[in-house]
């Protein structure tokens, strides 16, 4: 489990703003420590978004009945970026129709897959992902937003760029074979 206090942690040390959140984590909260922690974990909540609508889908599957064939998107725990499938209780995918407000399918009982917007987060919460990526690629994410929240672009695009790395790491195929090149005998 990965969790925001953790990586706050570890982004504040990355910008130089880690006696802020020690001190609020030992229990001495003013303004200054209280402004400091919300813009990081408004900055994770940035980065954690990022993650799930561009890299990597944090993938829910909910199990909806209806009687009339409507499934209405408010119906899904969590508010879904896109619809993944339909699927019946046999796992066969089923035809529906997609409308701004609901999916239309046939009466019955259906499991429904999809891509999640993460929940907003505190301090105290975990992040959606436990596993794929690493506190210290989201803490990178997190020390590049928050120095352009700040206004210092040129430490930001250092930062973007060590998490745009870290990112690039984990989707590299494992076990990707090269060919050596051949010469002509």
């Amino acid at each position: 489990m990965i969790s925001v206090k953790n990586i706050v942690l570890l982004a504040a040390e990355f910008v130089d703003v880690k006696e802020y959140v020690d001190d609020f984590v030992a229990g001495n909260v003013n303004d200054d420590n209280q402004r400091v922690i919300d813009g990081l974990v408004q900055c994770f909540n940035l980065v954690e978004n990022e993650l799930a609508l561009d890299y990597l889908p944090l993938v829910k599957e909910d199990t909806i009945s209806t009687a009339d064939g409507c499934i209405p998107y408010s119906a899904l725990h969590q508010k879904a970026a896109y619809i993944i499938g339909v699927y019946d209780r046999f796992e066969n995918s089923v035809q529906v129709k997609r409308f701004a407000t609901h999916l239309q399918a046939s009466p019955g009982e259906y499991v429904v897959r999809y891509a999640a917007i993460p929940i907003e987060k505190e301090m105290e919460d975990a992040s959606e992902y436990e596993i794929g990526v690493s506190e210290r690629t989201f803490a990178y994410g997190v020390a590049a937003e928050y120095c352009l929240l700040k206004g210092l672009q040129a430490e930001s695009a250092v930062w973007d760029k060590k998490y745009k790395k870290a990112l690039a790491e984990i989707f590299r195929a494992k076990g990707s074979k090269r060919v050596k090149a051949r010469s002509w005998v």
